[in-house]
């Protein structure tokens, strides 16, 4: 005996048959079994009947209907008809979805026993094919509360209404949809929304995942989405909702809130119309208050219009407001940046404050460890600890933060923000920013909190956190609300510089004395290590410790084996600099000769296994700086990719490709010494116009090696293939030794020595 689906997929289509191929591979990928596919043919004039037929020959577990073109309400009930799995979804036949979404949904949906399981989604330029960084209401911070257990529409009544309203990320129980008679609209506009109403209405346990498991296609050619009468036939459509509301006795805050939906719904759809339109449109949504006129509410339904019209006139004056408050901002902080580039033309270094401000400054964190040491004598609590970060690729401090999370004097803290000279770029590519941020430390189970919102371009005052103590992920880009100086009166303030630049060349941005000088405190490399780098350039003020670097505490416990999946294969990572522009004041780049040749003599050497790490500016410095196109800059990240047995690697997690890896090619500053505690070899691509090396540079330089031209590295490269290493990976190992205890656990000593009774009262 055969038993019944676990789900029903009903998929409606109307002349997609270029579609189909793609849609059909993406099926076979699924990794739930026990799937029926129900495709309704909608009277198509392509062959999407005949290739539906085709998908029915090769499969028992497929149907196809045919019928005459009704739209897609009628094909997705007439799917519904004869449908005979547990659960039913939906999916657009142009869309393209996870291979696990129906395994996880369902599996979901068993666990918690729900009427209605909910995945979040993406939406895909179909231009471009690209990903937008547009979040899904479904992600916001009311559902993330309710991941892992059963909901109703009163849990989400504020969030509910403003959601796509979609059936295609989402399954239902089949028999609960019978049970309430829940079908869609025979019309061919908003078909799905009396669905979506009474759906979510009637559903007593709701549940939702949080992944983008379906990736729906925004703005193509002949989607519904597109076409303008879809603004007007929505209050034909809200007046249909409403009636089966009234039939079925729908409770009356639900009501009140649909109500409220069609309102600011219609002031937006409005807009979009020109006045011919407006005034039609107008009409239809009059008839639908009237409709609720009637039914004994309080609406003066000759009152929409001119609501509507005002409605609309404060939306665009509030949406002008905003673009004025980001052109303000934008133009502000570029005269901020004039004094700072007059003096790095004049050749002048940034100055430092004046002797009476910095020790104004000092003074100021001594009164607030005076502040913290009475807190800590009438009321103990964790001193509260923040590590604002812009980049999640300059993370240097994850052991840290969990050294200070296992200790109870101690409460660890992410606070997001954005880099200031970014902040007149388009509003998603911040929300992308702080997403991708917070994907990469929610990860880790570290707790976030955000100093900048993406909506209003604005940042948020650091005080508003609660912080007794900050450190800062680097010199550069900071708002002046966020300066040390300016948040010195209410915490203290820490560095450990992001990478080893700081002590690689003669001069560096990393020292900024109007940066360092302003600091309560900076961590330092070990002295021992330090021996040979010259520390005049170090300004007063801040007390500097030397405790190691906390980012390399993952090395301890090496040496690390050789090669990675394939121990007959090595290994190569080429980690190239952003630097390309001609005007940068650290020009390390030398993408201009080496970038096109790695990528040839990486496809030369199929033996080899490559790793691709761009630095994460140099997409976007390639584009600017005018060396590649935004297309060729597509092709050439996507030409490593292409390579068998290769990667692209991009964010802050790069440590167990060092490890696994036998060679490195770089032009990056901090690289040259992080993949030092490897112990392997790295081929350093020199820039003439780089600056100098330090004496602490060029002390370990000696165990690496250096190419200024094309022939040189290939040379090096070769040599180095064949197994040919000139140096031991004892000698390396020397240089930067091991201690006893871990440089995390040095900055949480004498963080904790400053914040005992003890280390107050000294």
């Amino acid at each position: 005996m055969t038993s019944s689906p676990k789900v029903s997929v009903i998929i409606p289509v109307y002349n997609v048959s270029s579609f189909l191929a793609r849609l059909w591979d993406r099926i076979c990928d699924q990794t739930l079994g026990g799937v029926e596919w129900i495709f309704v043919d909608d009277g198509s004039t392509d062959d999407s009947l005949t290739v539906l037929e085709q998908f029915r020959s090769k499969a028992s577990d497929v149907k196809v209907i045919s019928q005459p073109n009704c739209g897609q309400g009628v094909s997705r009930n007439a799917g519904i008809h004869v449908a005979s799995g547990e659960y039913i979804g939906f999916l657009d036949p142009d869309d393209m979805f996870s291979g696990s979404m129906f395994s996880e949904l369902y599996a979901e949906a068993q666990r918690l026993d729900l009427d209605v399981c909910v995945c979040s989604y993406n939406y895909i330029d179909s231009a471009t094919g690209k990903t937008l960084s547009r979040r899904t209401h479904w992600e916001s911070g009311t559902y993330k509360g309710l991941v892992g257990r059963a909901f109703d529409w009163r849990d989400i009544s504020d969030e509910l209404f403003f959601n796509q309203r979609t059936c295609w990320n989402k399954i239902y129980r089949r028999q609960w949809l019978l049970d309430h008679d829940i079908t869609f609209s025979e019309d061919r506009m908003y078909e799905d929304s009396l669905f979506y109403f009474l759906a979510m209405y009637h559903a007593r346990r709701i549940g939702f995942i949080d992944k983008r498991l379906y990736n729906y296609q925004v703005a193509r050619a002949g989607a519904c989405s597109a076409r303008p009468e879809l603004a007007l036939s929505f209050g034909n459509v809200s007046e249909k909702v409403w009636r089966e509301f009234n039939k079925r006795g729908v409770d009356g805050a639900y009501q009140g809130r649909f109500l409220r939906y069609v309102l600011v719904r219609a002031v937006n759809l409005r807009e979009r119309l020109t006045s011919r339109n407006a005034r039609e449109f107008d009409r239809s949504i009059r008839a639908f208050f009237r409709t609720v006129e009637e039914g004994g509410l309080p609406v003066r339904s000759a009152l929409i219009s001119p609501t509507l019209r005002t409605l609309g006139l404060f939306g665009r004056l509030y949406r002008l407001q905003r673009r004025l408050v980001r052109r303000t901002r934008y133009l502000v902080s570029k005269l901020s940046r004039l004094p700072y580039w007059v003096k790095r033309l004049s050749g002048r270094t940034p100055l430092l404050p004046k002797p009476e401000e910095g020790q104004r400054i000092q003074e100021r964190y001594e009164q607030v460890k005076v502040r913290l040491a009475y807190r800590q004598s009438i009321c103990p609590s964790p001193i509260r600890v923040g590590f604002l970060v812009r980049e999640s690729d300059k993370w240097t401090s994850s052991r840290l933060f969990e050294v200070m999370e296992q200790d109870p004097c101690f409460e660890p803290l992410i606070v997001l923000s954005v880099h200031r000279s970014v902040t007149n770029t388009a509003q998603a590519f911040h929300r992308t920013t702080m997403d991708d941020n917070a994907a990469f430390f929610e990860a880790r189970g570290f707790t976030c909190v955000e100093a900048f919102d993406a909506e209003s371009n604005g940042f948020h005052d650091l005080r508003s956190f609660s912080l007794d103590l900050l450190f800062y992920d680097q010199p550069y880009g900071l708002p002046a609300m966020h300066r040390p100086e300016n948040v010195a009166s209410s915490m203290l303030t820490a560095y450990i510089p992001y990478g080893y630049g700081i002590y690689l060349f003669d001069e560096t941005m990393q020292l900024t004395p109007s940066f360092l000088s302003c600091l309560w405190a900076v961590y330092l490399e070990t002295d021992e290590f330090l021996a040979d780098w010259d520390r005049s350039g170090l300004p007063a003020g801040p007390q500097y410790e030397f405790t190691g670097y906390p980012k390399m505490d993952d090395f301890r416990g090496g040496p690390f084996p050789s090669h990675g999946a394939d121990e007959h294969r090595m290994t190569v990572i080429y980690a190239p600099h952003h630097s390309v522009d001609k005007g940068h004041p650290y020009p390390l780049a030398t993408f201009q000769w080496s970038g096109r040749w790695m990528l040839e003599y990486a496809r030369r050497r199929p033996d080899v296994d490559w790793v691709f790490k761009p630095h994460p500016k140099l997409r976007h410095a390639l584009i600017t700086s005018g060396l590649m196109t935004p297309d060729e800059v597509d092709r050439y990240f996507a030409s490593w990719e292409e390579l068998p047995g290769s990667k692209v690697l991009s964010g802050g997690d790069y440590f167990d490709e060092f490890r696994h890896s036998d060679v490195m090619v770089t032009d990056c500053g901090s690289f040259l010494v992080e993949y030092l505690f490897t112990g392997k070899p790295l081929v350093r691509l020199v820039n003439g116009g780089a600056g100098h090396l330090s004496g602490f540079a060029q002390r370990f330089m000696e165990y690496h090696y250096e190419a200024e031209s094309i022939a040189q590295a290939q040379s090096c490269l070769d040599s180095l293939l064949c197994g040919d290493d000139r140096f031991g990976r004892e000698e390396r190992l020397k240089l930067v030794g091991s201690g006893a205890v871990s440089a995390s656990e040095r900055v949480r000593e004498s963080l904790a020595r400053t914040f005992s009774p003890a280390g107050s009262d000294a």
